[in-house]
């Protein structure tokens, strides 16, 4: 002001204080003076109240001897929407005061809500002579009295002395477990920083309070004792539960008392403490083993109420320990309880949409290098991948309860397998009541990639899901088939992961063209559920993307072969843009993709000298008349049977062997292959197989000498780069003498 006056009247110069009146009387002249707007104080709450018909006032007014005149001391206010709204806001409050600047002093003390969006929410304010016992205590009263009476509030502020004097009041209705008392961070951060002089402290505060993990806490707590043993010391006299996320029980921006009252309205129970004092419930987690100790058995008799109860319980543990099963193993969100109120509304979600985004979002914190564990329903992902690749997967051995053969079955080949019941159980069940084998693997990690490196084209099953199979599912899993092709986000909460089926056209019986380009958002990878965000506001693009699914089914034409133009487009594309190994180049390669076991060497040669032996007695047999052919074919059987018998003794697999089941159908012939005799070259006596004799059998076994060779190359291939003897090692063309000379091996190309 005193530059603008100089500026305007040719350099006239007044003093810093004439200007400071002449501002003091513009504001009087404009805005009236201080004891005006007192005096307009009550008609200014009148009118707040006349347009916003609800609002609250509370005055406080002190003695006057004057008659007719009254002094002001305190005022209190809440408008009717902030009274209404606050009851579908977080149980949170936040209380603080300001200075006011003026001729008279005072405080402004402010109430806020935080909203299911975590924004700040007005609520109530008041103007005081200043922060004390008694302005505080007046303060939180009004909030009781005349804004909620909610139980179970988290009030959250610094630690001044007329705070905890009010929220420790007796009978305030601010007592625990009425409400409960936290400490504002920011303030207690502020404070440490001004005592111990350090912003690394600081921060280190800072981490630790927000920390949700012990052993992160734990981790900070001691780093701050390693800087400052005072500063430790400083902390640990204020309660861990008055700051730490961690301890606090989860009040900061969460009813936990909602979680518990939505369990017992819910499920019938309310969850307590284990046997160790710890809470079964903590925060939105709740034990698995709780749910086992109470909803394991349905008692006899139960009625409508109890059976929905189990039921809720048994797809509460489905989703905590495989659908949606975090890395802990014994706990499920009870985010997904509120969706089993009502089974009719609860049948309309995608639940499987939900399940396969949380898997992919799995699978993509698993693939970081720091990831030691995994979570998420891997035993999908075991199943597709027995389904699509045999490398790796397990072998049937015997069915577990042979089915009841059905007379009035239609005759034709399952394929599902016996156990599978034909439109009742979904694919997975073909691998159930089962005894599965499990090939041997030595190397563990080393074999599968060296697997997979030398993978071919047999061993991947490109389309397990053909019409023959989906015949034979449940109408359940071919509902919405039309949608399988189709491009769309899958959501499942803070989870936003996308269907891209436009990569995998193979598995649908289409040809594989270049497909698009994925932008892959990393800040959206980044988010998770903590902050609690309304995500179908934050996600509603890929809502509304969700939304449109239909339009969205990826097109394309009937697979042709490997050979066609797309196809070897498409590879030439890939093997540009992809890695061609999984092995990493600096890693020596295990000596053999598969190791085999002494067992898998015995049956080995027992096949080559089964294969010998056949191929002279096919020959034999041909060139004799019928009438000694047929005694000298069952001799012939008789020892292969033995030869068969003694060989899986041998590598204790002999409980193999079954009973053949006699033919209900007298119709059924055996096909076999005509036997042409080779040309007649003279005499064939020399040539001639001669059949086995009981003392023979044994020596068409495998020679002792494998066993030994084995464990020798075996114990070489630990100490040297050499290839180790496997199945893989014996060349279909040297298989008639690999029982004599065990010592064959083939290279692998370099």
């Amino acid at each position: 002001m005193v530059q603008l006056v100089k500026e305007k009247f040719d350099g006239f110069q007044i003093t810093y204080k004439r200007a400071w009146l002449a501002k003091q009387k513009a504001i009087k002249l404009i805005y009236g003076g201080w004891e005006g707007s007192y005096e307009q104080l009550p008609k200014y709450m009148q009118a707040l109240k006349e347009s916003n018909p609800g609002t609250v006032v509370e005055w406080r007014l002190l003695e006057c001897t004057v008659p007719g005149t009254h002094v002001f001391q305190r005022v209190f206010w809440a408008f009717k929407p902030c009274i209404d709204g606050f009851r579908h806001c977080r149980p949170l409050i936040t209380i603080d005061g300001t200075h006011l600047y003026g001729k008279y002093k005072g405080t402004l003390l402010i109430a806020m809500g935080t909203d299911a969006n975590f924004q700040l929410f007005p609520l109530a304010f008041a103007v005081v002579e200043g922060e004390n016992n008694d302005s505080w205590s007046w303060f939180m009263a009004c909030i009781r009295a005349r804004v909620t009476d909610r139980k179970g509030l988290c009030v959250i502020s610094d630690r001044h002395a007329g705070i905890l004097a009010a929220m420790e009041e007796v009978g305030s209705g601010w007592e625990e477990p009425n409400a409960y008392h936290k400490y504002c961070t920011r303030h207690l951060a502020s404070n440490v920083n001004s005592k111990f002089k350090s912003v690394v402290i600081k921060n280190l505060f800072g981490k630790a309070a927000t920390a949700r993990q012990k052993k992160k806490f734990d981790y900070y707590i001691n780093k701050i004792g390693d800087l400052n043993v005072e500063a430790r010391r400083y902390l640990m006299e204020i309660p861990y539960s008055k700051w730490s996320i961690h301890h606090d029980g989860g009040f900061r921006g969460l009813d936990v008392s909602r979680w518990h009252d939505l369990v017992e309205e819910l499920l019938g129970v309310r969850p307590g403490h284990d046997d160790n004092g710890k809470p079964f419930l903590e925060g939105s987690t709740l034990k698995l083993t709780w749910l086992r100790r109470h909803f394991s058995q349905m008692p006899e008799g139960a009625d409508d109420l109890t059976v929905q109860r189990h039921s809720r319980a048994y797809i509460l543990t489905l989703m905590g320990s495989i659908l949606f099963a975090d890395k802990s193993g014994d706990a499920v969100s009870l985010y997904y309880l509120p969706f089993l109120r009502d089974w009719g509304t609860a049948s309309t979600y995608s639940w499987g949409s939900a399940t396969l985004g949380f898997l992919y979002r799995q699978l993509c914190r698993g693939c970081q290098r720091d990831s030691r564990q995994i979570g998420g329903p891997l035993i999908l992902l075991q199943l597709w991948s027995w389904e699509h690749i045999t490398i790796g997967r397990p072998y049937i051995r015997r069915p577990r309860d042979p089915p009841q053969e059905d007379p009035e079955a239609e005759d034709e080949d399952d394929i599902l397998g016996t156990q599978h019941q034909r439109g009742v159980d979904p694919l997975a069940c073909r691998w159930l009541r089962v005894h599965l084998s499990c090939a041997h693997t030595a190397s563990g990690l080393p074999y599968y990639r060296d697997a997979f490196d030398h993978q071919h084209e047999d061993q991947m099953i490109w389309q397990p899901y053909t019409e023959a199979v989906m015949d034979r599912l449940p109408e359940i899993c071919r509902s919405d088939m039309h949608i399988w092709r189709s491009r769309a986000p899958l959501i499942c909460f803070d989870v936003v992961e996308f269907h891209l089926p436009d990569r995998v056209l193979r598995q649908f019986g289409l040809d594989q063209p270049i497909p698009q380009d994925v932008d892959t958002d990393v800040a959206l990878h980044r988010k998770d559920r903590r902050g609690q965000r309304n995500w179908e506001i934050r996600h509603s693009d890929h809502v509304h993307e969700w939304s449109r699914r239909e339009a969205l089914v990826v097109q394309g034409y009937p697979f042709t072969g490997t050979s066609s133009p797309a196809m070897t487009e498409y590879m030439a594309w890939y093997r540009r843009i992809t890695r061609l190994v999984i092995t990493p180049p600096s890693q020596e390669r295990p000596p053999s993709h598969y190791q085999p076991a002494t067992s898998d060497l015995l049956l080995a040669h027992a096949f080559a000298d089964l294969h010998v032996q056949l191929s002279g007695a096919t020959e034999t047999i041909s060139h004799l008349p019928p009438e000694t052919a047929i005694p000298f074919a069952i001799q012939t059987m008789q020892g292969f049977t033995s030869f068969c018998g003694q060989t899986l003794s041998r590598v204790g697999q002999s409980h193999l062997i079954q009973q053949p089941r006699p033919s209900t159908s007298s119709s059924s012939t055996v096909h076999t292959m005509p036997i042409r005799p080779p040309p007649h070259r003279g005499g064939h006596s020399a040539r001639a197989f001669r059949p086995p004799t009981p003392s023979q059998h044994t020596i068409m076994t495998s020679p002792p000498l494998v066993h030994r060779q084995y464990q020798r190359n075996r114990r070489r291939s630990n100490t040297t780069s050499g290839v180790g003897v496997g199945l893989d090692d014996i060349p279909e063309e040297t298989a008639a003498s690999s029982s004599s000379s065990p010592h064959g091996k083939k290279q692998r190309p370099s």
